[in-house]
């Protein structure tokens, strides 16, 4: 059993992973500074894992420890990337650079947002689930 969920947690995170290194390829695309464009991508990937997370975490209350852990931890886990952030924080001399500061703020923004969106994807799913029950 244990064997089978982490193996769901190892696909799962492939996946994410590969899905986070297209969103970054996508925003690479558009005309930004380069410290402008990891700050834009690593919030598209954590913002959208946190709404993954929160749907997941409604929604996969009832489902297997397989589905669980290719969801939570593997999938949405892949995806994000909080150490992605630190990078580019790191990047802007830690917020000691002349426009550091608004990397900080950033990452103030990025954590506040991303308890909204895991909120948000909690009361999507709860939703669907009182749709789907009815």
């Amino acid at each position: 059993m244990v064997a089978k969920v982490l193996g769901a947690v190892f696909l799962g995170g492939a996946i994410g992973s590969i899905a986070r290194f297209v969103v970054i390829l996508g925003v690479d695309e558009l005309a930004l500074q380069d410290l402008s464009q990891e700050l834009v991508a690593t919030s598209i990937v954590n913002l959208v894992g946190a709404f993954l997370l929160g749907f997941v975490h409604v929604i996969g209350a009832s489902r297997s420890d397989t589905w669980k852990g290719f969801f939570g931890p593997g999938l949405a886990g892949g995806f994000t990337t909080m150490s992605g952030l630190a990078l580019i924080t790191a990047g802007a001399e830690l917020g000691l650079s002349s426009v550091g500061y608004l990397y900080w703020i950033a990452v103030a923004i990025q954590l506040v947002l991303g308890i909204l969106t895991y909120w948000l994807g909690t009361k999507l799913a709860s939703r669907r689930s009182k749709k789907a029950a009815s």
